[in-house]
C-alpha cells in the first residue's frame, strides 16, 4: 500500500513538474531588423525627443550575439548617433546611448 502511494505521488508530481521542467524553446519576441526598428523607435522618441528621433533617419538594426543594436544615421559632421541595444529573446531594452 505504501508503495501505491509512493508511485502516485510520483506520478503526480511528474506531470505538474515537467512543463516547469521543460526545455521546449521560447520563440524569440523580436524575430526581424524591422521589429527591433519599431521598438527603438519608441525608446528614441520617448527619451531623446522626436527632433533628436527624426534627425538620425533612417535607424539601422544589426544582430549582435542575442540583440538587436539599433543605431542613428549621422547626417552633419559632429554630433553623434543613438544606438538601442534590444534583447531579442525578451524584447528588454538591455541600454541606450547617444554618442556626441
Amino acid at each position: 500500500m505504501r508503495n501505491w502511494k509512493l508511485i502516485c505521488v510520483s506520478i503526480l508530481f511528474l506531470a505538474v513538474a515537467s512543463p516547469v521542467f521543460s526545455k521546449e524553446k521560447k520563440p524569440d519576441i523580436i524575430q526581424s531588423a524591422e521589429d527591433a526598428v519599431i521598438v527603438a523607435t519608441v525608446v528614441v522618441r520617448n527619451i531623446y525627443g522626436d527632433d533628436a528621433l527624426k534627425s538620425q533617419l533612417p535607424l539601422v538594426a544589426n544582430l549582435k550575439n542575442r540583440s538587436w543594436v539599433v543605431t542613428g544615421t549621422l547626417h552633419a559632421d559632429k554630433g553623434g548617433v543613438v544606438e538601442v541595444w534590444i534583447s531579442k529573446s525578451d524584447a528588454r531594452v538591455v541600454k541606450y546611448t547617444h554618442g556626441e
